[in-house]
């Protein structure tokens, strides 16, 4: 009579946080220091200083002058 079924998966995306962390430094940034995060980081603007992350996006325009681990 009832009829079980999963629930829907929900893509991965800023605004389901819960599903996956997604970090953006946008191409109108620049930032001094050390960056550590998490989640993956997707960088578009400049960073000078080292960057610790669970996986990086450099952006073609960026400009990373550190370390990246």
């Amino acid at each position: 009579m009832f009829k079980k079924t999963a629930p829907e998966a929900r893509p991965a995306s800023p605004a389901n946080a819960m599903a996956g962390t997604f970090s953006v430094l946008g191409a109108d940034l620049s930032v001094k220091g050390d960056i550590t995060a998490s989640a993956d980081l997707h960088i578009e603007g400049k960073v000078e200083g080292d960057i610790s992350c669970s996986s990086l996006v450099q952006g073609d325009a960026s400009v990373i002058t550190g370390a990246i681990i």
